[in-house]
């Protein structure tokens, strides 16, 4: 038997699976995804990464809002905290489920929209996009909004096909969630809201009480967020601008935006290659002649559904860039893309022969497998290369014990309730301290009490 052969085998039955039963092809995949990435993370992570020190040094106070962002992510990690205690592990779990959950949400949406087959490939297609894999380990505002992309188009469908209050609801509570992760989950909301006014299916919405319903819960959930910043000047909304940098000259406006569409174009190469592979002669049209005209207009309403909140969150972002001319950071796009494929499937569906699948599934676990091991080479090369390391190779813990230690010398009577310094150094000593839970010691970040009004 050749080597080909005995590859193909396996491949063949995964590929079966995928087209007789997608849903449990689907579970199977995304728990596969979600749990390598937490494992890599434990295996070649000694020390949290900056952004979880961060939200962690910020979750410990439970504040509304923060002076960078709002605090969704850093209440994640720190209930995580309160259940499970200090432990790296757990935390490290953050990350690969909230991306395990934004793949679910587009798999339900594709259910919805398309074929279930076609679902599961929109679904799994994720896993070629950079975002979904190397950088979602560090737990962050960016990773803490990605499901909001998707569970807000599913209820919003959902809303718009059923007219349930109780889907309506959850379109406002995914819009204020989404707010509490990171401000840029407004785009989605504008790109729905957009959708409402322009599309025929919205406007009759809008003459009934369900999308007032979710804006009504919408703000309820945002008004204490709201009044947190009025209380420190909407300081996290200048953090953005003064990172990315004001225009310098006119051409900016032009070249900054294709900066950044060039780097989101390459993030998602991977889905764009699986996507590819799905195609081929003998793609289905959007609608064949004899198809029931109901079952036109729905695709066609679905089409138009799945372009507007799929693509328009990014177009938005562009505009915003092109007007603007700031110089837009390739992570600030992290979250734009999970309808991508999805995007593609409702223009031109996919053709899922046994051979296709079979070459989806090899390119799946080939940018699987390349993303881990970019990874994980990462982290042992580092230190060859940079010759001290990068983040996670920070002796925390040995930092936290020396620490613990010349306290316990200078005060053995006092435990250690306040460190201050850098988030990075003094988090470190905070988090990998003695002290578990909310008994560990609050950050005084950069000895700043703007940055510390718990101090």
């Amino acid at each position: 038997m050749s080597e080909s052969t005995r590859t193909a085998r396996p491949l063949d039955g995964l590929a079966a699976m995928l087209l007789r039963r997608p849903g449990l092809f689907t579970a199977a995949a995304i728990l596969l995804h979600g749990a390598l990435w937490w494992l890599v993370q434990i295996a070649f992570s000694p020390n949290l990464p900056l952004d979880m020190i961060e939200q962690l040094a910020w979750g410990r106070e439970w504040q509304l809002v923060y002076y960078k962002h709002p605090p969704l992510s850093a209440w994640t990690l720190e209930a995580l905290v309160r259940l499970f205690g200090n432990r790296q592990e757990i935390l490290f779990l953050s990350g690969p489920a909230f991306v395990a959950l934004t793949m679910w949400a587009v798999w339900r949406l594709g259910r919805r929209v398309a074929d279930p087959r076609a679902a599961a490939l929109a679904a799994l297609a994720l896993t070629g996009t950079i975002y979904y894999g190397f950088t979602s380990p560090e737990f962050n505002h960016n990773v803490a909004q990605y499901p909001f992309f998707a569970l807000l188009p599913l209820a919003l469908h959902r809303a718009m096909q059923g007219d349930r209050i109780a889907d309506w609801a959850l379109v406002g509570l995914w819009t204020a969630l989404g707010l509490y992760a990171k401000y840029s989950a407004a785009l989605p909301v504008v790109a729905a809201g957009l959708f409402l006014i322009a599309h025929p299916r919205g406007r009759a919405a809008l003459r009934r009480p369900g999308p007032y319903v979710a804006a009504a819960i919408a703000l309820l959930v945002l008004v204490p967020h709201l009044y947190a910043l009025w209380q420190i000047d909407f300081l996290p909304f200048r953090f953005p601008v003064e990172r990315a940098g004001a225009a310098r000259e006119g051409l900016d406006h032009l070249t900054n935006p294709a900066r950044f569409l060039l780097a989101q174009l390459l993030a998602v190469l991977g889905t764009l290659v699986l996507v590819g592979l799905t195609m081929g002669r003998g793609n289905a049209p959007m609608a064949s002649e004899g198809t029931p005209p109901e079952s036109i207009a729905e695709k066609r309403f679905n089409r138009a559904f799945v372009l507007a909140l799929g693509l328009g969150p990014f177009a938005l972002a562009l505009a915003i860039d092109a007007v603007t001319g700031l110089r837009f950071r390739s992570m600030w796009g992290a979250a734009f893309f999970p309808l991508l494929a999805l995007a593609v499937f409702v223009v031109r569906p996919p053709v899922p022969t046994p051979a296709r699948g079979r070459r989806f599934i090899a390119m799946w676990l080939l940018l699987l497998g390349a993303g881990l091991a970019a990874f994980a080479g990462k982290a042992v090369l580092d230190p060859w290369l940079k010759g001290t390391g990068s983040r996670i190779h920070f002796p925390g813990p040995a930092v936290a014990a020396a620490m613990a230690e010349s306290w316990r010398t200078l005060a053995p009577d006092r435990p250690l309730r306040i460190v201050a310094g850098s988030e990075w150094v003094a988090g470190n000593i905070a988090f990998y301290g003695p002290a578990q839970g909310p008994q560990r010691p609050s950050v005084f970040i950069d000895a700043s009490r703007v940055k510390s009004p718990w101090i």
